[in-house]
């Protein structure tokens, strides 16, 4: 599926278009280290609260990450709602100072890619579990060397 839209007619007209992508097609949350399950979207056009034509984004996802403590994996929701201000051209978006999601308006959106890019903006830098114990083998091998660094700091932490 590669669903594509005029950004600024979908907003004017106040569209919306909603479906799932398939977990083969986030190639770009693979790359940065995540197993996602199928993702949900919805795509809505409208209008910002100043009146400039928008796009809300909501999107739902299941992901898997390697915990950065214990190296397990993590399991993650993603479920954001954004709403994304349209921009007929970089230097508008560039100028801007203020708080406000932006995004070119092209007369040929990929849904994918807008999708994919929430995504992996809400996917944390680095995944861990809330507590989370360190591998069997590591602890193992720090009873093997009693007098060794990694021993002196396991002391430390159960003191």
């Amino acid at each position: 599926m590669r669903l594509t839209i005029d950004a600024m007619q979908f907003a004017r007209d106040g569209l919306s278009t909603e479906g799932e992508i398939a977990s083969d097609r986030l190639a770009r949350v693979r790359d940065a280290g995540a197993t996602a399950g199928n993702a949900w979207f919805r795509v809505t056009g409208q209008h910002s609260a100043i009146g400039k034509p928008a796009l809300g984004v909501e999107v739902r996802c299941s992901l898997s990450m390697e915990c950065q403590r214990c190296l397990e994996p993590v399991a993650l929701e993603i479920d954001e709602a954004v709403e994304l201000e349209l921009c007929e051209d970089q230097r508008e978006i560039d100028a801007a100072d203020d708080d406000v999601d932006r995004v070119l308006a092209s007369p040929a959106l990929h849904v994918t890619d807008l999708v994919e890019d929430e995504i992996l903006l809400a996917m944390p830098m680095v995944a861990r579990h809330t507590a989370c114990e360190p591998p069997a083998d590591a602890a193992s091998a720090v009873g093997e060397d009693e007098s060794g660094p990694w021993a002196a700091l396991a002391r430390l932490r159960q003191s």
